[in-house]
């Protein structure tokens, strides 16, 4: 099933590009956006209505709204409408590769925001997608830089801009995924709605009607359905999330063979590289991913517990290489830590007392613990002169006591970001219910 699902949602993603520009022939880009979120808002009600989480509305704070209105205000209004205007300003194709660039925008922007680390592949993947951006909108002429139609390409851009910044305010969403989308076209559809009051509402004819319900629903209600079910079932959702850049290239088919439409040599070449930068990107985010995966897997091994947390810290000194020694100790009857496994250079640290160094500190306010620079610590036990920053995460089994201790050290100043933080925050809760 789950490959049942992957491919469904790939083939109708790969087809809505054809039905954005030949509904557009016949309506605007607003009676498009107004129509389409009537019919995403229907099926999102329905999704919503069998699977219970319609009662959960009146559980929600007044922030979650007001976030869910600005989120509202994003998807469908402000993204549909300068995406729609794209397609109407470019080739389909044109329009429809450009957008792709939201991914690496969203990583431009998690740095600036959510202040993640974008190291070199991250910079790699950066500029291979906007050296793919300038083979698109010059048509390949890059010795001679001139773009052919700059508002309709500086529109395409700005669309994947708002799409990105959407999916990083969704970061700060708690609401289920599925009432949260609800929501978003709920607030949407209403504005959007005030607006068409004033311009005047006409009722189309059949054939783009029908364009507006297969948007509505293709675009932006059952497929994003059918995705999460994929991504759900699938024991390996790094390799089956990769599969969703098959989609461009199937556009470009559907866009050529219904449309008529010319595709440029230039656009393909492009859109190889803006997919690349992507993927350089996707390989970065997912060693997380991977690694939550790798830690699951171990923890499934009919080895003892000792031998299981060896492997972990193995795993995971290898995710980072900043992370320079990786250890776990575990809390016994006599209120010291003791040093289990490790990986990395010999320490002399084997059992702590509760209160000394970071270990120790980490077991009395049983929260994680981050030292950035730890000549600046004056209760810090030195394991080595290269140690210049550590981290110390409590582990807590399911009954929430406190169990064990995951400590890393690097051999950089201010290596431990927010990312680090969550990742192995996430590890341990993973360790501590399923191992202790």
């Amino acid at each position: 099933m789950v490959y049942i699902y992957t491919l469904l949602s790939i083939f109708l993603w790969s087809t809505v590009a054809v039905a954005f520009k030949l509904t557009l022939r016949y309506l605007s880009v607003t009676e498009v956006i107004f129509f389409s979120s009537i019919w995403a808002l229907v099926f999102l009600f329905i999704i919503n209505l069998v699977n219970g989480n319609i009662k959960q509305i009146k559980e929600l704070k007044g922030k979650e709204f007001f976030l869910s209105i600005i989120l509202g205000l994003l998807n469908p209004c402000i993204y549909y409408a300068l995406l729609f205007t794209a397609y109407n300003m470019l080739y389909a194709h044109e329009a429809l590769i450009l957008n792709y660039t939201w991914a690496i925008v969203l990583t431009l922007l998690s740095a600036l925001i959510l202040k993640h680390r974008t190291g070199i592949l991250g910079v790699c993947g950066l500029l291979l997608g906007f050296f793919g951006v300038v083979m698109v909108a010059t048509h390949g002429s890059i010795n001679n830089i001139n773009f052919p139609n700059t508002t309709g390409f500086a529109v395409a851009l700005l669309s994947a801009f708002v799409w990105a910044l959407y999916w990083i305010l969704n970061t700060k969403d708690k609401i289920a995924p599925g009432l949260r989308l609800f929501l978003n076209f709920f607030y949407g559809t209403v504005f959007i709605g005030i607006f068409m009051l004033f311009r005047g509402i006409h009722i189309p004819h059949l054939f783009p009607f029908l364009g507006t319900i297969y948007i509505g629903l293709f675009e932006m209600g059952v497929t994003y359905i059918l995705w999460g079910k994929a991504l759900k079932l699938s024991r390996n959702t790094t390799r089956i999330s990769t599969y969703i850049y098959i989609t461009p290239f199937l556009s470009l088919i559907f866009i050529y063979l219904i449309l008529k439409e010319p595709i440029y040599f230039s656009s393909i070449i492009g859109l190889i590289f803006i997919i690349g930068g992507i993927l350089m990107q996707h390989i970065r985010i997912n060693n997380n991913v991977s690694l939550k995966e790798e830690v699951n897997e171990l923890i499934k091994l009919s080895i003892n517990t000792d031998r299981k947390l060896e492997l972990i810290c193995s795993a995971i000194k290898r995710n980072k290489s900043y992370y320079d020694w990786v250890g776990f100790y575990i809390v016994k009857e006599d209120k010291k830590l003791h040093l289990v496994c490790f990986k990395g250079e010999p320490t002399e640290h084997k059992e702590i007392e509760f209160g000394k160094g970071i270990c120790g500190q980490t077991a009395i306010s049983l929260n994680t613990f981050i030292v950035q620079d730890v000549e600046k610590e004056e209760n810090y036990l030195s394991c080595s002169p290269d140690v210049k920053s550590e981290i110390v995460i409590p582990i807590f089994n399911k009954d929430g006591m406190f169990v064990a201790e995951l400590d890393i050290d690097s051999h950089t100043l201010n290596a431990f970001k927010n990312e680090d933080r969550k990742l192995l925050e996430e590890i341990t809760k993973i360790i501590g219910e399923k191992l202790f």
